[in-house]
């Protein structure tokens, strides 16, 4: 029987560049956004990380899958991408107990930033409604005890 507090989400972050990323930057880069947002989800009340991981590919080819199961943010990664990107398409998962979609879409719209600090960045897909297309990623405030 699955808990109520389940959350599957799911989301595409195109990520732009203002200059292109080295492969081995932007192995780095995903490794650490996988971390931040698993400490993060963590530090805001989730109460057990079931899998949080991406396919993170660029234009010029290549992919990175990498993802993190404990609570220690510890991530890991296989793949490549082949040369130096300004683009890169992270298709990122995040499933866990302890915390509602729309509070870890916050927490990927604040750590997106955290880790590409001078990049621009368009969330795409669908984390919880399957039913519309478009999707209103403003800040919502939470009622105390509502977390």
């Amino acid at each position: 029987m699955m808990a109520e507090d389940f959350t599957a989400y799911a989301v595409i972050a195109h990520i732009g560049f203002d200059r292109p990323l080295s492969p081995q930057a932007i192995q780095q880069k995903v490794g650490e956004l996988m971390s931040r947002i698993a400490l993060d989800c963590v530090g805001e009340g989730a109460r057990l990380i079931g899998h949080i991981k991406c396919l993170a590919e660029t234009l010029e080819g290549g992919a990175i899958i990498c993802s993190v199961t404990t609570e220690d943010g510890r991530a890991t990664s296989s793949g490549r991408v082949p040369s130096s990107s300004d683009l890169l398409d992270v298709i990122l998962n995040v499933l866990l107990y302890g915390l509602s979609d729309d509070r870890i879409e916050e927490i990927v719209e604040r750590d997106i930033p955290m880790v590409f600090p001078r990049a621009t960045f368009e969330l795409e897909g669908c984390h919880h409604d399957h039913e519309h297309e478009e999707h209103d990623h403003s800040f919502v405030q939470f009622e105390e005890g509502q977390r």
